[in-house]
């Protein structure tokens, strides 16, 4: 696999007939767990987009241990970085509006009002700073989810690529631009 992309290698398959091979996509160790990766379908023709299913399909990916996260550890990781988001959010828009109602009354911002920004930027920091809610879906990142069960995944690592189409000769190598002009249009 010589032809690589700044941002992985995008194969497109059919999850109900796929094989994947026994290495960890995460660290290439070999997989002695499963992790999981959920398939979300969205109505892109919303205004905004919504999750059209509830419960949704998941595949099943042989990981090594250390990268098998359960539903409960995802759903903790992801509801603390929302958390940490959202306050982060709302201090810098009450900052903003405090700012504005201020400037509209003529009267200089106070001091105290730009030690507001602090916890911001410390929030930020903090977001940042965590690990990410499940490192197999960042190696392993579904870009589209089709009907009939295709789905086309955008995978980081050479060496996992390789195996994969090894492994799954109906698979296809998509482009880029094949995945942006079906994915955003």
């Amino acid at each position: 696999m010589s032809e690589s992309s700044r941002d992985g290698y995008f194969i497109r398959f059919d999850s109900k007939q796929v094989t994947y091979p026994d290495i960890c996509p995460v660290c290439s160790a070999p997989a002695d767990a499963t992790g999981w990766i959920y398939l979300y379908e969205y109505d892109a023709d919303a205004l905004i987009p919504t999750i059209r299913s509830l419960n949704p399909d998941k595949l099943r990916i042989p990981t090594c241990e250390d990268h098998a996260y359960t539903e409960n550890e995802i759903a903790n990781s992801k509801s603390l970085r929302a958390a940490l988001l959202g306050m982060a959010i709302v201090i810098f828009l009450y900052f903003t509006i405090q700012s504005v109602l201020f400037l509209v009354q003529q009267i200089a911002i106070p001091l105290w009002l730009y030690f507001a920004l602090v916890p911001v930027v410390v929030l930020l920091v903090a977001y940042h700073q965590l690990p990410p809610a499940n490192e197999l879906e960042e190696m392993m990142l579904i870009v589209d989810s089709g009907k009939g069960g295709t789905v086309t995944v955008r995978l980081k690592s050479e060496n996992y690529a390789g195996e994969f189409l090894r492994l799954n000769p109906r698979a296809q190598r998509v482009s880029e631009e094949m995945v942006g002009a079906q994915h955003f249009g």
